[in-house]
């Protein structure tokens, strides 16, 4: 999957092998997985106030990749777990 922009997590935010960011991330933990494309800053601030500043921000869920069919738009989700 593929995402363009920040990504914030409270806890930890993990980007699989399939997985490709543009952007910055910020969390407590940040795991880049072998295999996955990143092109950002990582921002691991333990600092609970900065974190929790962020709570109100809609977090990323979980979601499943599709097959990507000829003709049709090239992005597709990813799974990142945050």
């Amino acid at each position: 999957g593929e995402v363009e922009g920040e990504l914030c997590g409270s806890e930890q935010v993990v980007i699989s092998p399939s997985g490709t960011v543009r952007g910055d991330i910020r969390a407590p933990r940040v795991v880049l997985e072998d295999g996955c494309t990143f092109r950002g800053s990582v921002d691991m601030e333990t600092d609970k106030t900065t974190v929790g500043d962020r709570a109100s921000t809609p977090r990323l869920r979980p979601a499943t990749s599709r097959p990507v069919r000829p003709g049709r738009d090239s992005t597709e989700t990813g799974s990142l777990r945050n």
